[in-house]
Formats: structure tokens, sequence, C-alpha cells
């Protein structure tokens, strides 16, 4: 029997058998790693109790990916193996609204289409895009959201696009884009971008 464990952040594998059987070694991205750990990586657990640990230390994105942990067969036993995939997670570097300062006054006319987009940089896996009015969660029918690569390796840069029609109500009105991700869930300030409407009165 193979039990695989990850621990984000302690980054631990673990590979345990059952019952002895052929040897048995790390592969990552289908490249046989044989007795040698991997990069910053060592073995650990207890070999006579069929405990065969990767511990990834100091883990990068180059760390990223699948691993194999594989025993080879015996003249009873055919070769075993179970996989795992390790995401590594950077949290996004930046938010803002693309073509206007952090609270600015947004002029607009009532009744009047208006587009805003917030681009959230740089990170991995992509972060999730809520847009609110207020203090009150706009409904996600109403933004469009595009992942892009970034032009750092391995990261993405997500761009939230929101079509509103501006109402007389509209005026003062803070609108802002908040970016979830998982490595960021223990911080208390979410990563938020926002504008303010100042809506012109039409007169006929």
């Amino acid at each position: 029997m193979m039990i695989y464990k990850e621990v984000l952040g302690y980054d631990v594998q673990e590979c345990v058998f059952s019952y002895p059987l052929g040897k048995e070694w790390w592969v990552v991205c289908l490249f046989t790693v044989g007795d040698t750990a991997l990069g910053s990586s060592e073995y650990a657990g207890d070999a006579s109790q069929g405990e065969h640990h990767l511990v990834i230390k100091g883990i990068t994105l180059e760390d990223d990916g699948e691993y194999q942990c594989q025993v080879g067969p015996t003249q009873s036993s055919l070769p075993i193996w179970s996989a795992a995939n390790v995401t590594v997670m950077v949290s996004p570097s930046s938010i803002a609204m693309i073509g206007r300062s952090e609270g600015e006054m947004v002029e607009v006319k009532a009744a009047s289409s208006l587009v805003l987009e917030c681009i959230v940089s740089d990170s991995r896996p992509p972060p999730t895009i809520t847009w609110y009015n207020n203090k009150k969660r706009i409904e996600p029918k109403h933004q469009t959201d595009a992942i892009k690569p970034s032009k750092k390796r391995r990261l993405m840069t997500v761009v939230s696009r929101l079509e509103l029609t501006a109402q007389q109500e509209d005026d003062g009105v803070e609108y802002s884009c908040r970016a979830k991700h998982p490595a960021l869930r223990n911080t208390a300030n979410p990563l938020t971008a926002s504008v303010t409407l100042s809506v012109l009165r039409q007169f006929r």
C-alpha cells in the first residue's frame, strides 16, 4: 500500500509500503532519480517499516510538477507506483484598475455604459476575482475574466472586465475588485483595487 501526503509550506511526500517488495525510488516529471534525492530534497522515514518519504526543502517553482514513488519488480510481483502533483503557490504581486489610479473619481453620465478592468499580476494558481458595489457583491455574470501568461515564468495574470450601466444612485458609490488566492488565506486584508463613481445627471 502507498500513502501520499502533501503538506504545503513544509512539503513532505510520504510513500509507505505495507510489505517489502523490490527496490524503491522516486521520479519527478517522469525522470527516474534512483538513489539520489531530487534537488534540495532528501529521503526520510524508516525503511525497515516500508517508509520512503521525500522531503523537499526551500521549495521553488522549479519543484512544481508530478512526483512518482515507484517500486521495482521482484520474482513474485510486478512493479507498482503512485503519483501525486505538487502545486507551488505564489501570491499575486499586485492588483490595480487598468488605466486608473487607486481611489480615482470616475465621471460618467447617467444611463451611459462604463467598463472597469482589474488586473491581478504574477500568481500561481490564478486568483479568483470578485467585484463589489460598495459592500454588495456583484453577480459574476456581469464580469468576464481572462487568464494570461505572466512575463514571469510559470506565473499567471488575470484581467477581469466589469460592464455596467451607470445609474443616478451610483453617484458616490465605490466599485472595487478583490482577489482571493489560497496563498493569502491567512491574510486579514484581501488584495483590493477601487474607484468611486461621480454620476452626472442628465437634463432634458
